[in-house]
Formats: C-alpha cells, sequence, structure tokens
C-alpha cells in the first residue's frame, strides 16, 4: 500500500510559531443602538470573533493577535480573559482608521524579520472551518504568499464575498465588487517585507495585492453544500442566517458526541458481561 506523500514545508511551519492576525475593529451591524463591537455581536451566545479564534487555536504553536479599535481595547481584554484565560491570545488597540493602517501600526511594534509570515484572517467570517484553514496552511506553507479563494455555486452564490481577479493561478486583485465565480474568503498569508512596502499606499489591506510586482498563489476551496464556510457577517439579516448555521452545527456536533460516549458505554457494556460469563463458568 503506498503512503500519502507528506507536505515537508508544511510539516516544518507546524512545529514554528504560527502568527494569525484577526481583523476585529469593525463597526457595529444593522442595530446601531448595540453597544458592543461588531466582532462582538453574539452566534448563539459566543461572540463571532471566539467563534474564529477557537478554530485558529486548535493548533500547536499558534498566535492570535486581535487587532481592535484603541476605544475597545477593556471591552476585548475582558472578553478574551473570559473566553480564552490560559491561551495565546494577545489584544492590540490600533488608533488606525482603516485596516491597512491597524497592521501597519501592529507591525512596526512587532519589529519582525521581513520574511515572517503573517496570515490575515476577518472576523466578519466566523464559520471557517478547521478544514478549509488546514487545507489553505498546507497548500500555502511553501509559498511566500497566498490568498483562499471559494468557487461560486448554487449553495453560496447569495453571499457577499470579493470577487477575486485570478490568471494562471495566481490572484491578480480582489476586487471590492461581490464576486462572479471566485470569492475571497479573507483568509491570506504575506512576510512582513511585503505588507510593510505596500500598506502605507492602501485604505483596505487586500488592494497591496494589486500593487505587488511577485502576486499571491490561489489556494482555492473547494465547494460543499453546507457552505459554512463563506458565511459574512455584515447585516443583521446574515447575523440572523449565521446564528442558525452556527447553531445547527452545535447541536450537531453534540448528537455525534453523545452518540459516540453511546457506543462506548455499549461497548464496555458487553465485555463487563463476557467477564461475568468467565467468571461463572
Amino acid at each position: 500500500m503506498r503512503k500519502k506523500k507528506k507536505n515537508i514545508f508544511y510539516d516544518r511551519a507546524m512545529k514554528k510559531n504560527i502568527h494569525f492576525i484577526v481583523l476585529a475593529g469593525g463597526l457595529q451591524v444593522g442595530n446601531t443602538s448595540l453597544l458592543i463591537p461588531h466582532s462582538l455581536i453574539p452566534l448563539g451566545h459566543h461572540p463571532m470573533v471566539c467563534i474564529l479564534i477557537k478554530t485558529l487555536l486548535q493548533w500547536d504553536n499558534v498566535h492570535v493577535h486581535v487587532l481592535v479599535s484603541d476605544s475597545h481595547e477593556t471591552l476585548f481584554r475582558r472578553e478574551m480573559r473570559r473566553w480564552f484565560p490560559e491561551k495565546p491570545v494577545h489584544v492590540f488597540a490600533s488608533t488606525g482608521q482603516t485596516t491597512s493602517q491597524s497592521i501597519l501600526e501592529f507591525l512596526k511594534e512587532k519589529t519582525w524579520a521581513p520574511d515572517h509570515a503573517i496570515h490575515i484572517v476577518q472576523s466578519n467570517l466566523p464559520l471557517l472551518s478547521k478544514h478549509a484553514l488546514e487545507h489553505f496552511m498546507h497548500v500555502s506553507a511553501p509559498l511566500t504568499s497566498a490568498v483562499l479563494g471559494v468557487n461560486k455555486t448554487k449553495w453560496n452564490e447569495d453571499r457577499t464575498l470579493r470577487n477575486l481577479v485570478v490568471l494562471d493561478g495566481v490572484v491578480t486583485s480582489i476586487e471590492k465588487s461581490n464576486f462572479t465565480h471566485l470569492g475571497f474568503l479573507a483568509c491570506c498569508k504575506f512576510p512582513v517585507s511585503l505588507l510593510l512596502e505596500h500598506l502605507p499606499h492602501c485604505q483596505d489591506y487586500y488592494e497591496m495585492v494589486e500593487r505587488c510586482e511577485e502576486k499571491p498563489w490561489l489556494v482555492e476551496l473547494k465547494s460543499y453544500p453546507i457552505e459554512l464556510d463563506s458565511i459574512t457577517v455584515r447585516t443583521a439579516g446574515d447575523k440572523t442566517y449565521a446564528e442558525h448555521k452556527f447553531m445547527e452545527k452545535e447541536h450537531a456536533d453534540y448528537l455525534s458526541q453523545c452518540y459516540c460516549i453511546w457506543k462506548e458505554c455499549r461497548s464496555m457494556q458487553a465485555r463487563i458481561e463476557k467477564l461475568e460469563e468467565r467468571l461463572k463458568n
């Protein structure tokens, strides 16, 4: 039987510290009376950003940096302590007015090496799955920069994903218009050197793709009927839909765990009955 070929670059990457930047400084959605940031709006009692962070923390050697508005720093620090008291989750308060300014401010404080790889995700895609992220990290491990995209199908045609312009397997730009064929799943990888070079000239961080001479590679995620990964929360309607889908998934996981426990109990009961029979004989 042939052994599956390993991705040496991926194995090495998993042994190093992996840094995820989670952009969580967005405005509130729909109801302006809510006194909490957009990313802390709950989906089934779980703040959106915490759902995403839980997924990121399923790997070892992962450090999560949550970029927030400086006016919400205290609120986020309290929530991170509550949900992740002993996990490597760091809150960075930024005074930047755009995503580019916030990331640039963060990187200037960190002073990491130019070739250091940074993974950037957005809190308004809270249901991005471990499978999707693992696929992205596996494929992008040997690449300098990469962008995660998904095909448009009947399962996700109504999603408000940014449009990816792709040529020969590389992403030439990420447009602000809604996607027609390939959608941006708000997950990308860039070295520090490229970010420092191009972010000062951009408003949204993904605009730098169009400026880069060496374009990032497309990591394509195949579409599935459920399509949780592409649910973007921008409006109150999006929030309701995402909450329903999240709770469906939570209930399915709970039932699966109950079934596994029941199966183990039945197996243990059968073993005990066999032992009792042997003892009688």
